[in-house]
């Protein structure tokens, strides 16, 4: 996944848009070192993992933790190919 597609990603997780249609259990333990990669997926999925990994509970549209965010990038640098 390209810095540009992380950029895009974090636009949706963070916009009003619903993603509670989208399945993102093939993401589930992508921090992990036995975390089977590159996984093939939709800017939504990023953006919904995103989304629950780093905005506010309170507000989808707040990152609440930048650092989980910067950890989420490496991690869809190295493991995420979008589609």
């Amino acid at each position: 996944m390209t810095k540009q597609e992380f950029s895009e990603a974090v636009k949706i997780a963070t916009s009003a848009k619903n993603l509670s249609h989208i399945d993102d259990s093939i993401l589930y333990g992508c921090g992990l070192s036995e975390f089977n990669y590159p996984v093939y997926v939709t800017l939504e999925t990023v953006a919904k993992i995103v989304r629950w990994q780093c905005c506010s509970i309170f507000s989808n549209s707040t990152i609440a933790d930048s650092h989980e965010l910067d950890n989420m990038a490496h991690i869809a640098k190295k493991k995420f190919q979008i589609v």
